[in-house]
């Protein structure tokens, strides 16, 4: 395939607009996926789902997931904070959390949690649902968990069982009539 048929595939695709280095085309005008921005390996979207239909013998739809990119994209976000706390001599600590109600699923959670020994990611959540979830997850003792949500005795209790477990839990109250 010529560069002139490449580039308009890739127009097409607006592959600059949402891409971020993780997405492109290949040769053949296929989607390719990095697992990091503007790294040489990549896996051909078309030839996975064939591998996985024929040799795996799954079934559409599928759902492929690419825990790499949820790893490249905090640790870039880590290394931005990193660097402007530096660069403006910032002396208190960055603390980075996961909303749980952006994509409460185990695995995308977890996915953010495996890197946090470095990034000291911790988890935010605003329902009594994300609470028992968060807590049932592993952190590390310097990550934090805020509690942001309405604030019942219940979820009061509940987010004090997190303490209990060794979670650094911070109840985040907007107003002090909402606790009685």
């Amino acid at each position: 395939m010529n560069d002139e048929i490449l580039q308009r595939i890739q127009q097409v695709y607006g592959i600059e607009n949402w891409s971020a280095g993780y997405f492109d085309v290949n040769a053949k005008g296929r989607i390719i996926v990095r697992p990091a921005k503007d790294d040489p390996r990549h896996v051909d979207l078309k030839e996975l789902v064939d591998h996985l239909l024929t040799d795996r013998k799954l079934q559409l739809p599928l759902l492929i997931r690419f825990p790499q990119l949820l790893t490249s994209q905090l640790r870039t976000l880590s290394a931005a904070y990193q660097s402007a706390i530096a660069q403006y001599g910032f002396t208190g600590q960055h603390y980075p959390v996961y909303p749980m109600k952006v994509n409460p699923r185990r695995e995308v959670v977890e996915e953010f949690l495996r890197d946090s020994s470095r990034c000291r990611v911790g988890l935010e959540c605003g329902s009594k649902a994300e609470l028992y979830a968060a807590i049932a997850q592993e952190q590390t003792p310097e990550s934090l968990m805020l509690c942001n949500g309405f604030k019942d005795e219940t979820f009061i209790k509940t987010a004090l069982l997190g303490v209990q477990a060794g979670k650094r839990v911070t109840i985040i109250v907007e107003k002090l009539n909402e606790l009685k």
